[in-house]
């Protein structure tokens, strides 16, 4: 039990902290902005997370994809996965190695994703 547990904690503090920072910026008008991009002018694989999740937050889900499809569809993927871990409908998921592939396979994707929106 102790990893549906785990997994609680990890989720609660990414909403907690991420409502944090939504009250924050609408509050502030101010958000974090993105160095990679400041620095180089190209956008980096996270560019629009931030509006991605401002529009979710608003339930514009749709309007929330376009901002940075390749975040999304990994969040979304992410969240299946550890569903899945919490509610052991399989034990394939939870197995270490399964785990770091889509790990490793979400990294490469994202890297993916950085260079296509640039040069595309």
């Amino acid at each position: 039990m102790s990893y549906r547990r785990n997994i609680l904690k990890i989720y609660a503090g990414i909403i907690i902290l991420g409502g944090i920072y939504i009250i924050f910026i609408k509050a502030s008008g101010f958000a974090i902005p993105c160095m990679f991009h400041k620095i180089t002018g190209l956008l980096c694989p996270g560019c629009g997370t931030t509006h991605l999740f401002l529009a979710m937050a608003s339930l514009h889900i749709r309007e929330a994809f376009f901002y940075n499809p390749a975040v999304f569809i990994l969040l979304c993927l992410w969240i299946l996965v550890s569903g899945l871990c919490m509610f052991r409908k399989t034990a394939v998921i939870m197995n270490a190695r399964v785990l770091y592939t889509l790990l490793y396979l979400s990294i490469v994707f994202l890297s993916l994703f950085g260079v296509i929106r640039n040069f595309s």
